[in-house]
């Protein structure tokens, strides 16, 4: 596990919750969007899944901290992501 894999997961993540929350509501401005979007990854954290990948970094000894900040920050751009798109599509339309 390295940075640069769990950054990835991290953005595949936020992209889910991302597209999650424009779902629940399409015409979200933009800071009910993101609240929504990390409200609901960080009650995620609480399931059993996620405990494994919890679990795996944590056992990566002095690397934990750094692994932590790469996956928090894809979970962030993962969730810019989908508000990028969604803007552009609205635009288009």
């Amino acid at each position: 596990m390295n940075k640069r894999e769990v950054k990835q997961y991290g953005i595949e993540r936020g992209m889910f919750f991302g597209n999650g929350a424009l779902e629940k509501n399409p015409s979200y401005d933009e800071d009910e969007y993101r609240e929504h979007a990390f409200d609901c990854e960080d009650l995620d954290r609480q399931m059993s899944p996620f405990e494994f990948l919890a679990h795996d970094i944590n056992e990566t000894g002095d690397r934990a901290e750094g692994l932590w900040e790469a996956f928090d920050e894809g979970i962030a751009k993962g969730i810019d992501v989908i508000w990028g798109r969604s803007r552009k599509l609205k635009k288009a339309s």
